[in-house]
Parts: C-alpha cells; sequence; structure tokens
C-alpha cells in the first residue's frame, strides 16, 4: 500500500475550489499527525 499525501489535482476544478480540497487534505494530515504526536508522547511517559 502506497501512502499518499495528496490527491491528484482535479483539472476540471476551479482554483478555489482546488485550494479549499488542498486546505481540507492538509488539515487531515496536520491532525494525523498531532494525533500521531501525542500517542507517542503518552507511549515515553509510560515508559518513564
Amino acid at each position: 500500500m502506497s501512502d499518499v499525501l495528496f490527491s491528484p489535482v482535479n483539472r476540471n476544478a476551479t482554483s478555489s475550489e482546488e485550494a479549499d480540497r488542498l486546505n481540507r487534505e492538509f488539515d487531515a494530515l496536520a491532525t494525523k499527525g498531532y494525533d500521531l504526536a501525542k500517542a507517542l508522547a503518552h507511549d515515553v511517559e509510560a515508559q518513564v
């Protein structure tokens, strides 16, 4: 399975629609990163 950060550009979308889509995808990616960092910090605290 290959992880893709952002989906391919929709050539039929307006720039505003494409910007909105990229913003949503970036927000989702940032949330995943934040959740991963919280989980990692919790694991490290549990080991100390």
